[in-house]
This record gives structure tokens, sequence and C-alpha cells, in this order.
């Protein structure tokens, strides 16, 4: 016995009505992870691109540390002589003028700009675990140390009294202790720009 027309008309409707919630609900499934692939992209770009930059500066940064950082060493030692001599008719101005003029004196120029622009733009959500935290803890010691180190440092030979010779064994002192510093923060540093590079590898 045959159905009616109408019969197979409603089961011909159901069918293609079917059909198309299936096919709008595919779409939007397709959509769906079309978008979730192009956002998962943008974030691994922008993670490899913010990692690239950060490599670059810590490469330069590693260049910079160790063109001074023999220099530095060598004039913390020759502050340390001038320690143990009398000073009593020479100046710290005199002293400084006479260690820098022979020797010369440059400072790491360091920077930190990539890292900055890493946290602003939100890479570091994107990146391991492991190197953000390798990244956040290297840049904070050049930041707050061999960077603020340097800034005590010209900050004392631009505002010290350097023509008293009475001060002069006590400036000549100060002095040798920040060359200390800077120079044992450049090693220190130097080791840590070594070993992250090392890890990219």
């Amino acid at each position: 016995m045959e159905k009616p027309a109408s019969s197979v008309r409603k089961g011909r409707f159901w069918s293609q009505l079917a059909i198309e919630v299936i096919s709008i609900f595919v779409s939007i499934l397709l959509a769906f992870s079309v978008n979730q692939w192009r956002e998962n992209h943008a974030k691994k770009t922008l993670a490899e691109k913010a990692l690239t930059n950060c490599t670059q500066e810590i490469e330069a940064n590693l260049e910079q540390v160790e063109q001074v950082h023999v220099q530095h060493e060598k004039i913390f030692k020759l502050f340390q002589e001038e320690f143990e001599k009398d000073h009593a008719n020479e100046s710290a101005l005199d002293v400084f003028g006479r260690l820098f003029l022979s020797e010369g004196l440059n400072m790491a120029l360091v920077t930190h700009s990539s890292w900055d622009a890493t946290v602003a733009s939100g890479a570091v959500q994107y990146m391991l675990y492991e190197t953000t935290s390798a990244l956040s803890e290297l840049y904070s010691v050049q930041i707050n140390g061999l960077e603020k180190t340097t800034e005590r440092l010209n900050s004392f030979f631009f505002t010290i009294n350097t023509v008293d010779p009475a001060k002069t064994n006590q400036q000549v002192k100060v002095m040798a202790m920040l060359f200390q510093e800077l120079s044992s923060q450049e090693n220190f540093l130097a080791e840590m720009y070594k070993d992250f590079l090392a890890g990219k590898d």
C-alpha cells in the first residue's frame, strides 16, 4: 500500500530540514575552528616574534658587557691600589682624571626595550613558562643590578666633592667599591646571557 502524497512530502520536508540544520551546524563549527586556528596562530606568531626580538637584544647586551668587563676589572684594581697611597696633596678629581685618561671609561649600553614590548603586548602569556621565567629573571638582574649600579656610579662621579684632598681616600674607596660591584654584576649577567642563549640552540 502506497503512502499518501502528503506523508511523502512531509518526509522530504523533514529530511531537507535535517540536512540544512546539520549543514548550518557544521558551518558554524568549521567557522569556529578556523577562527580558533587563526587566533592560536596569531598568538604563536606574536610569541615567536617577541622571543626573537628578546634573543637579539640579549645577544647585543652580551656583546656590550663583554667589551667593557675586562676594562672595569682593571679599573677596580687600579682604584684599590690608589686607596693604599697617600693623597695628601691630590684631589679625587686628579686621581680620577689620571686613571680614566690612561685607561678610558666605557659603559655597557644594555637595553631592555624588547622585553618591555613583550610584556606590554601580552606575548609573555603565549610563551613557555620556562622561557618567560628565564627572561624575567635575566632582565630583573640587568635592570635592578647592572643598570642601577651604573646609575649610582655616574651619579657619584658627577656629584661628589672632587677637589678637597682630605676626602680623596674616601672617594677613591667608594669608587673602587662601585667598580667592584659593577664588574661582578657584569660577570654574573654575562653568564646568564650565555646560559639563556645556549638553551635556545
